[in-house]
């Protein structure tokens, strides 16, 4: 049979594909601004709190001081376990890391890794920021933002019921070739590995301007993005999408006056943009772990990134608390959710056992009726075989 469409009546067809095509195709690539609703849900106390955390920090923590680096460390173990943590330090192995070695502070660094009660088996979700800055800076966005959005955020789901699914992890290093984070992510073991759903990576997540004309972005993504840097950029891999919905849903019922810009690139994408690899979440990526790296852009927006003026008085304290009530959210069902399906995969691995034992008993009872007591002493599917060979 001739096809109706002819020759000539092909081409507007093949030309409305290729547009559905690349419409769902920019649909997936271009990033998705989505708007806040409403006014800060965030009280005068929380903000404070909030700051104050960056305020303590000590103002010069580069990777060429180690002393401030120490004191970092110290004074952030103490928070964490001041909100119910076990905190262990993980020196930064730096044998295995030729460009940072040469880069290697005196006396060496350590990533803090806080748990509390962690669980034996089952999903496991992460948080980390990093903890030192650049030479010169005292690292009031980068990254004591980051740090204090991650510390208020634990001390919350301490009390909450999944608190034993999330590690909080904090790296050193990170403005080293991202050392700190390299290496953790290089030693851990494959079977832990596994076991993460999913990593929350906090950089710089506390400056926003609203002024038309404040907010840049990468070539080529520069012509596509809002130009008023008010939002948080949520931004994973197409295989992790996942997490990005998991983000936004979080925002919806917890923060919803946060304005988010979400992005979730094909590996194949990203491999060419080296500006979405800039933190912690890069090894991550590398290595397979599902991350998903929030951040207010840096430089791409904070005229004080990298620089002596990035100070606490320059940060938004609304949006940051705005940003640790989105994380708690999302934390929170998350676990739920994971706990709720161990349990369904325990219930029903003890059922198959049950059902097994009793299929067992039930072979070997008929399998001592008809055959002698050796044959009852072995496996239900030996019985079974062994009863079956009897009746015939």
């Amino acid at each position: 049979m001739r096809s109706v469409l002819t020759r000539g009546r092909r081409w507007p067809v093949v030309v409305l594909v290729l547009l559905l095509l690349l419409a769902g195709a920019a649909h997936v690539l271009l990033p998705a601004y989505r708007p806040g609703v409403g006014t800060s849900a965030s009280s005068g106390a929380e903000v404070e709190g909030l700051l104050a955390l960056v305020r303590a920090l000590p103002p010069s923590r580069s990777p060429f001081n180690g002393a401030a680096l120490a004191q970092t460390e110290d004074l952030v173990s103490r928070w964490m376990e001041e909100r119910g943590y076990q905190v262990q330090r993980v020196a930064v192995d730096h044998a295995r890391l030729p460009e940072a070695r040469r880069h290697a502070p005196h006396p060496p660094t350590h990533t803090l890794v806080a748990t509390h009660a962690l669980v034996e088996s089952g999903p496991l979700w992460l948080v980390a920021a990093h903890l030192d800055s650049v030479k010169g800076s005292p690292g009031a966005d980068d990254n004591g933002s980051g740090v204090a959005v991650a510390v208020t955020a634990a001390g919350e789901l301490r009390q909450r019921p999944g608190a034993s699914r999330v590690i909080w992890v904090f790296f050193n290093e990170e403005e080293v070739y991202l050392a700190g984070s390299t290496a953790w992510t290089d030693a851990l073991p494959e079977e832990m590995a596994e076991r993460i759903a999913g990593v929350v990576v906090l950089d710089v997540v506390g400056f926003t301007n609203k002024s038309p004309g404040s907010q840049r972005g990468p070539f080529p993504l520069h012509w596509i993005m809002p130009d008023r840097g008010d939002f948080l950029a949520v931004i994973t891999l197409w295989e992790s999408r996942e997490l990005v919905g998991r983000m936004v849903d979080a925002r919806d019922a917890h923060a919803p006056e946060l304005p988010l810009l979400t992005a979730a690139a094909p590996r194949m994408v990203a491999e060419h943009l080296p500006d979405l690899w800039r933190s912690d979440h890069g090894p991550l990526w590398r290595r397979r772990i599902p991350a998903v790296f929030l951040t207010d852009t840096g430089n791409f927006r904070n005229p004080h990134y990298h620089r002596g003026t990035d100070t606490a008085d320059t940060l938004d304290g609304p949006f940051m608390h705005a940003v640790a009530r989105t994380l708690v959210g999302m934390l929170d069902q998350a676990t739920r959710q994971s706990s709720q399906w161990q349990r369904q995969s325990s219930s029903s691995h003890q059922q198959k056992q049950s059902s097994s034992s009793s299929s067992s008993s039930s072979s070997s009872s008929h399998s001592q009726s008809q055959s002698s007591s050796s044959h009852s002493q072995r496996h239900s599917m030996s019985s079974s075989s062994s009863s079956s060979s009897q009746r015939q």
